[in-house]
Order: structure tokens, then sequence, then C-alpha cells
């Protein structure tokens, strides 16, 4: 497991591709083993926090595990991931990076004691070189969980 961290929603893609993914609570099983795709367009996911089955307290970690990447140039890919309280300004809690940059992996990032169970955690793909349309660029996540 490689773990980045730097002081740093998740979703489902829409079948008409118009709008951000977003991860609903609760979920049925097979949503442990749902992809969510992240691409230049559609670059945000958001997931509403949710760890009362996972922990009774609040959790350290969020865990964003990326399960396939398409990356034919190896452009460099970046995450951000933050906290969006109910009603507030959303916080920065870390970034990492993939290495090569069409490697997957599992991601750990602080929760710095700020996430508590009311929220979102957003995850936004970040490209530091432009795309054209020949590019492909395209990341599939699996649902964000927490410890």
């Amino acid at each position: 497991m490689l773990v980045l961290s730097v002081a740093g929603g998740c979703g489902k893609k829409e079948p008409n591709g118009t709008a951000s993914p977003v991860i609903v609570p609760g979920g049925s099983p097979e949503a442990v083993d749902t992809l969510y795709y992240l691409d230049p367009a559609k670059s945000t996911l958001e997931q509403p926090v949710d760890f009362t089955a996972a922990t009774s307290h609040a959790p350290r970690f969020v865990q964003v595990e990326v399960a396939r990447v398409t990356n034919s140039r190896k452009i460099p890919l970046s995450f951000e991931v933050w906290y969006q309280p109910k009603g507030k300004t959303k916080i920065f809690l870390g970034s990492f990076s993939l290495y090569p940059a069409d490697n997957p992996g599992k991601f750990i990032v602080p929760t710095q004691g700020k996430v508590n169970d009311q929220g979102v955690i957003r995850v936004s793909l970040v490209t530091t070189e432009k795309t054209d349309t020949r590019d492909t660029v395209r990341v599939a996540l699996k649902r964000i969980t927490f410890f």
C-alpha cells in the first residue's frame, strides 16, 4: 500500500454523461464492487460520509481505491481529497498521485480529526498536463472507505 499525504465525492457515472457522479449513502452489497469513473470532463466524485458501520468513532483515515486506469500517454495524475461539512466551507484533507501514472492502488489520506458524519467527501482528478481529444484518461474508483 502506498501512502502519500499532504495536508489534503464519490459517485457513479451518469448514463447521459451530464453530471459529476455521486455515491448514495448506505448502498447495497453490490455497491462495494461498483466502479465510479473520473475523467478530465467529469473530474470530481462525491460520497456522503457514512462511517458508522465501520467504526463508532470519527475515522482517522479516508481510503480511496483506484481500481483501473486508462492513461496511454502516462500523463501525470493526482487526486485531491476534500471534506465538505454540512453548511460549512470545504476542508482540504490531502492529495496523492499515481506512480507510474497508469498504476492503480489503494491510498489513504488522514482526516486530521476534521471528518464527522455530517457532510461529503470529494475526490477530484487533477492533471498537470493539458489533454486533447486523442488522449484517453479515465480512472475507476471503488467506494470510499473510512478507518
